[in-house]
């Protein structure tokens, strides 16, 4: 950034340069054009040919001097420092084009590892003790830490606000014997509008404003099957990405959605693919979550009946 404002001190500086002598150079021209002209027209004069001739010549030759001198004056010090600008402007994009591609690997790498961490004996002993809404929003709260932290970086839009959240359509399958998951999760919520998406975004048919434009995206997004990005309420912007889990005796549909307030223009063109790999990520780390506390249950129900087995034989 200093390299950048020096060239643009150096810019103005010559701009102002220029504008201080372009009338005194009009005037010197004037002058040697007028002098040019004079002797022109005096070459065969009785008296001063000789005089009239050396005049000519001389004013010939300061003013094809100075022209040549204006010339690559003009051509070569606007245009080093205009390329200058541009070299200082394209290191710098791909400077952050660079830590932005960093950033991002480093939050995926992140969601992986955390991913990895899933203890299941850690899981059962706590899911036995703990409603599993609370312990499934603790622990995914973790898992999406990472893209929670880089959103600003990924949407290349450092202090944009955003809301970020998991909202939930399927709540057939139980995560325990009496307990289904809820609907919805906000993880971030800059825009302070998380209270208002509740499960009515799935169920209501009348649903009115924004949050009828936002149940449409949701849906369409299910039905499709694919990421969806939108322009959305007063130059918000939306993305939703579905989230399907299918295993039988385990299944969840919903969307991993975040709400900021840029314009759809300034989202960058592979945000979309990143926020698929993430949404991956936590599908991925939903069905292992799932899949380990469902494990819980059916232990639990097993120890169950074997201690009340075991109680009937004594």
């Amino acid at each position: 950034m200093k390299n950048i404002k020096l060239k643009l001190d150096n810019l103005d500086s010559y701009i102002q340069l220029v504008r201080k002598a372009i009338l005194y150079i009009i005037i010197f021209e004037a002058v040697l054009v007028i002098l040019i002209g004079i002797a022109s027209s005096n070459l065969y004069h009785e008296k001063y040919a000789t005089v009239f001739v050396i005049t000519l010549i001389l004013s010939t030759l300061i003013y094809v001097i100075i022209l040549a001198f204006k010339y690559i004056y003009q051509k070569s010090i606007p245009n080093s420092i205009v390329d200058d600008l541009k070299a200082s402007y394209e290191l710098q994009a791909l400077n952050q084009k660079y830590e932005r591609n960093v950033a991002t690997n480093q939050a995926i790498n992140s969601t992986i590892d955390e991913i990895k961490r899933i203890d299941t004996n850690s899981l059962i002993h706590v899911s036995s003790e703990a409603d599993p809404n609370d312990l499934l929003k603790s622990e995914i709260d973790k898992a999406l830490l990472p893209l929670k932290k880089c959103l600003d970086t990924i949407f290349n839009k450092p202090n944009a606000k955003f809301t970020l959240g998991i909202a939930l359509k399927d709540k057939k399958r139980k995560l325990s014997a009496d307990t289904k998951i809820s609907s919805n999760y906000i993880f971030r919520d800059d825009l302070d509008i998380g209270s208002t998406i509740d499960e009515r975004v799935f169920t209501d048919d009348n649903l009115t404003g924004w949050l009828l434009e936002l149940q449409s995206f949701f849906k369409s997004c299910i039905n499709h099957e694919e990421i969806e990005t939108s322009s959305f309420t007063k130059g918000n912007s939306l993305v939703c990405c579905p989230i399907k889990i299918n295993r039988g005796f385990i299944g969840q549909i919903g969307v991993l959605f975040i709400i900021s307030d840029m314009d759809k223009s300034e989202i960058p063109a592979d945000a979309k693919s990143i926020v698929i790999v993430f949404t991956n990520l936590v599908a991925t780390w939903m069905e292992l979550f799932m899949l380990n506390v469902l494990s819980s249950a059916v232990k639990n129900i097993g120890k169950s009946l074997t201690d009340a087995f075991t109680k009937k034989e004594k």
